[in-house]
């Protein structure tokens, strides 16, 4: 191995690899029809550690099959796990709620390219077509990320119409940041 990983130490260029991400991130959540791709939070927490606050080592490769039994009733032979917990977003705002940060994450295309590029993956594509993104049976797996098809996907359920929202400007990744407990995220 590279004696540079032993002392967190790494030929990878960390800032580049976090503005890449916020760079690919999608802003807008209300969009119904985004595709996401689902990545297991712990990886994530992994990576920002490393990349963002420098520490540790290099997560690996994503391991989608963290998140997924193999059922070949399902769609290519995989289904998620009945256990996984949605991302507790509220933990930020209540600092009473409840403990987990959950399971996995969801990130836009470009940004799961640019990760699985820099670090491989292990395990099949978790991919889903708009929202609800937390609703497992609407989750489908596909061996790359160029094999994912939208027409072999649940379509989008479009919530009822309610008053229009004051739009977040938080990015994905910035929430992501909060709700694993690393605290705000900022590049300076």
């Amino acid at each position: 191995g590279d004696g540079n990983l032993r002392y967190g130490k790494s030929k990878r260029n960390r800032d580049e690899e976090v503005i890449a991400m916020l760079d690919k991130d999608v802003n807008d959540v209300e969009d119904l029809s985004t595709l996401w791709i689902i990545i297991p939070s712990r990886w994530i927490r992994k990576w920002l550690i490393f990349a963002h606050l420098r520490l540790g080592e290099e997560p690996g490769k994503i391991d989608t099959k963290m998140l997924l039994v193999h059922d070949k009733e399902y769609f290519n032979g995989w289904r998620p796990l009945r256990t996984l917990k949605p991302p507790n977003f509220e933990k930020i705002e209540n600092k009473d709620a409840d403990e987990t940060p959950g399971h996995y994450r969801h990130i836009s295309v470009e940004a799961w390219t640019k990760l699985a590029e820099l670090y491989g993956v292990n395990g099949p594509v978790i991919a889903v077509y708009g929202s609800p993104v937390d609703d497992l049976s609407r989750w489908r797996c596909f061996p790359t990320i160029n094999d994912v098809d939208v027409n072999k996907m649940p379509e989008p359920v479009l919530p009822e119409k309610e008053e229009p929202k004051q739009k977040e400007e938080k990015t994905t990744t910035g929430k992501i940041v909060e709700s694993l407990g690393l605290g705000k995220l900022s590049l300076f």
